[in-house]
């Protein structure tokens, strides 16, 4: 497994998907911090940093989007990886060009799979199953 605990930034409104995601990168030994939208995401990786952000789109206050590019501007090299509902091809090309590590869709993953993902993308490994998560639009 890891040599250490990976620090990893959970942002998304629903502070239930919050917990499942929380609750799921616990059990395999990361540590989770929490923000309920990009505002907060944005202060609380600029303040502590991050191993990996998963990140939701649609939030109030400002969206994944709108974070992720500061959050990139800040820091080229941080790795973020879009987590949401959304489904469609001008998002997919979008997360591409602001440099997010990939997209997931909350409705097409299960747990093991989605800790697989993660594990793989800590690693740098993750070219290989990104397919498994972006679909063909």
């Amino acid at each position: 497994m890891r040599d250490k605990v990976t620090k990893i930034l959970v942002v998304d409104d629903s502070a239930f998907v919050r917990a499942v995601i929380k609750d799921s990168l616990v059990s395999e030994g990361y540590d989770v911090v929490e923000a309920s939208d990009g505002k907060q995401a944005v202060d609380i990786y600029k303040e502590d940093g991050a191993d990996l952000i998963i990140m939701d789109v649609l939030m109030d206050e400002e969206d994944g989007i709108s974070a992720t590019k500061k959050i990139k501007e800040f820091n080229s090299a941080a790795r973020v990886l879009i987590c949401t509902v959304l489904e469609n091809k001008k998002l997919v090309e979008t997360v591409k060009e602001i440099g997010a590590e990939g997209y997931i869709q909350k409705s097409s993953w299960n747990s093991r799979d989605f800790l697989n993902y993660i594990n793989h993308v800590i690693t740098g490994s993750n070219d290989d199953i990104n397919d498994m998560f972006t679909q063909d639009l």
